[in-house]
């Protein structure tokens, strides 16, 4: 009787792109993004674990295995953005977007803060007097 060895089937992989939009129009280039895939069922923690540098803001991933993943992207150098995605990843066209909220360009002297400390507005409002 002659055994023979089972052959691990090799998993499907597809190419992924990432795209990171911006809400203005003024598309602020991207530096560098660390991209995490983790399996949803847990038997994988970062099958893609790596940092990409985009060009006009997109990502292209060639080889991914078909799952469900949860999907983290972590922007890195001057824009600092997280963002967290669960989805499937399927043989054929795979596009995710991420939304980057509106960025401006910084001029000297013109910088006004959105928060400042206003007294008034204390955590203590009230004052006890002991008798």
């Amino acid at each position: 009787m002659q055994v023979i060895a089972q052959r691990k089937k090799k998993d499907v992989t597809t190419p992924v792109t990432i795209r990171f939009e911006h809400i203005a129009k003024n598309n602020v280039p991207l530096d560098s993004v660390l991209i995490i895939f983790d399996r949803y069922d847990l038997t994988g923690a970062g099958v893609v674990k790596k940092i990409f540098y985009p060009v006009g803001n997109v990502i292209s991933i060639d080889e991914v295995p078909e799952g469900k993943y949860y999907i983290e992207a972590l922007c890195l150098g001057m824009i600092k953005y997280y963002f967290k995605h669960e989805g499937f990843i399927y043989k054929g066209k795979n596009k995710i977007a991420f939304k980057l909220p509106a960025t401006e360009k910084f001029f000297p002297g013109t910088f006004l803060a959105e928060d400042y400390f206003n007294v008034n507005k204390l955590a203590i409002t009230t004052y006890r007097v002991k008798n």
